[in-house]
């Protein structure tokens, strides 16, 4: 369990869907909302010159409740900086969708600990030591037979 999160990762795992969307907290204005269809959506609830909102951050399992935690932290200081986080996301989903930024750059660095480090314009994903030996098995693996299939 995160400090001050009222949910465990346990807990979100075995949530049920309902009749009707809930939300199960975690804390910080940070919440699950639970569709019908059993979808498990990270909402980020916040306020920006009055106006109430809610920030988007993915699903759960692809967004665990650490990755989670993080993207509202990320937020919160945005916030505290005077800038909405929701439009910086709308901002960079707009360049995402624009021909020109097909050709985006990245960085990729890995550590000395193994940690394998992939940082876009908007996005930086990082993989443990074991997470990166796991995918450069994958990635040196030879191809599957059709009786492996």
């Amino acid at each position: 369990m995160y400090p001050h999160a009222k949910l465990s990762e346990k807990q979100l795992a075995q949530a049920k869907p309902k009749d009707k969307p809930y939300k199960l907290s975690v804390g910080g204005a940070l919440f699950v909302l639970v569709s019908p269809g059993g979808g498990k959506h990270w909402r980020f609830k916040y306020r920006f010159l009055g106006k109430e909102k809610s920030l988007s951050i993915g699903m759960f399992p692809q967004i665990s409740m650490k990755m989670a935690i993080e993207a509202r932290d990320r937020a919160r200081k945005q916030l505290s900086e005077g800038i909405d986080p929701g439009a910086v996301k709308q901002e960079n989903l707009k360049k995402l969708r624009k021909p020109a930024n097909l050709k985006s750059q990245f960085r990729i660095e890995i550590s000395e600990d193994g940690k394998l480090t992939i940082e876009t314009d908007i996005k930086i994903i990082t993989l443990t030591h074991a997470q990166t030996k796991a995918l450069h098995l994958f990635l040196n693996a030879s191809p599957l037979t059709s009786s492996e299939v």
